[in-house]
């Protein structure tokens, strides 16, 4: 996420997100510690072709292997809406979008689902769709810890 090109009304948003996904934690800093536990390994788990990451605060599982050089694109495209018209960002929109992720939280036995991209539809017909990257697919695996915090600590 980029803070600084986020409005008020979106970090707000982005906030409340997160805070729902929190809920699934015993705190937020189990949620933190999860995060840091993925920013700890050397290579960006989400990259594993176990599909796959467990650490004592749970564990996340995908359904597909996800590549270097589609995860650049993420990174290049964190929180903004998707250039649609570039060829290297629709491949990867295309391999990325049937991605299903599961969390198990260990302690409260509980578990949720989540994909990478959510998809807007436009009023008017003609437009195209808005795709944007999952809150918390940038939490987990794009964002840094001091962004997440910032997020976190946002007073209204």
């Amino acid at each position: 996420m980029n803070l600084s090109k986020l409005s008020i009304e979106e970090k707000t948003n982005y906030q409340k997100i997160l805070l729902s996904y929190i809920k699934n934690f015993e705190s937020t800093n189990h949620f933190l510690t999860f995060i840091e536990a993925i920013r700890k390994e050397d290579k960006n788990p989400v990259l594993a072709t176990g599909r796959e990451f467990h650490c004592f605060v749970g564990n996340i599982t995908w359904t597909k292997a996800i590549f270097a050089d589609k995860l650049e694109v993420l990174k290049n495209a964190q929180s903004t809406t998707l250039d649609q018209n570039h060829k290297r960002t629709l491949n990867a929109i295309k391999t990325l979008t049937p991605i299903n992720f599961t969390m198990k939280i260990k302690d409260k036995k509980k578990k949720f689902e989540f994909k990478i991209f959510d998809v807007e539809e436009q009023e008017a017909s003609n437009e195209k769709k808005v795709i944007k990257i999952t809150p918390i697919f940038d939490v987990l695996f794009l964002s840094s810890i001091a962004d997440i915090k910032r997020i976190l600590k946002l007073e209204v």
